[in-house]
């Protein structure tokens, strides 16, 4: 199997009328994260992109508080048309993904999830696996390759995560590697048909996490070019990551 740019897959999609859902810690939010939603309208041609800050992050640990978090992300995206950033998960104390879904699929006719390949790699993971898939379509953003590392060796664990989803008969092939199906359960919810395609973004390979010890060292020429100017005022000013 292998993993091009093919975005022509994505021509027999109709996403245009999708609202797509981009989660995340957002511990802080860096520029990879703005790139990626500015991809989403360019290769989608999403209605709207709804941002959820998380307020329960099961699978990892966040270093400041929701509040803090939800405004720099505000910050961070304010000049992106057509997205809002919402405080759903705090307001309605929302821990898992599959309570967000059950709680907007009623309201939102077309819902796309979107993740990235490390979040798609510990699906197995989440609450309610595979029953959350059927919720609604989902798009895996697959970020440009590293400069330091090969090519081949990033695919791996999409690969086999990939193999693992379809061996389990969930994820059911449709001739294209980028695009699946999503195998409906007996116990899902709806019975609308689900698909699941592989994008590539352009979004810079930057996590939060490189963020955060760049400004740990105090490192801020680097930590310029990792996040927002108006991002980096935010956590200056309330002296976060140990600035």
């Amino acid at each position: 199997m292998s993993f091009g740019k093919g975005l022509p897959h994505l021509m027999n999609l109709q996403f245009h009328e999708h609202t797509a859902i981009f989660g995340g810690s957002f511990d802080p939010p860096h520029l990879g994260h703005i790139e990626a939603v500015k991809d989403l309208f360019k290769t989608l041609g999403l209605v709207r992109t709804l941002i959820l800050p998380s307020f329960g992050t099961p699978l990892k640990n966040t270093n400041t508080s929701f509040d803090d978090r939800l405004e720099m992300t505000k910050i961070a995206f304010q000049n992106i048309a057509n997205t809002t950033v919402s405080d759903l998960e705090k307001t309605e104390n929302l821990q898992y993904s599959y309570q967000v879904l059950e709680r907007l699929s009623p309201q939102i006719k077309n819902l796309v999830f979107v993740i990235g390949t490390d979040q798609f790699e510990k699906l197995s993971q989440w609450a309610h696996y595979p029953e959350l898939m059927t919720l609604c379509d989902w798009v895996v953003l697959k970020r440009k390759p590293s400069d330091t590392v090969a090519l081949s060796d990033q695919n791996k664990p999409l690969k086999k995560a990939i193999s693992e989803y379809v061996s389990q008969g969930w994820l059911l092939p449709t001739g294209t590697e980028f695009q699946f199906k999503i195998k409906q359960l007996a116990t899902s919810p709806s019975k609308k048909e689900r698909t699941l395609c592989l994008i590539e973004t352009k979004a810079q390979p930057i996590s939060s996490t490189l963020v955060r010890q760049k400004l740990a060292l105090g490192d801020l020429v680097k930590v310029k070019e990792l996040v927002a100017a108006p991002v980096l005022e935010y956590v200056e000013r309330k002296k976060l990551y140990g600035t």
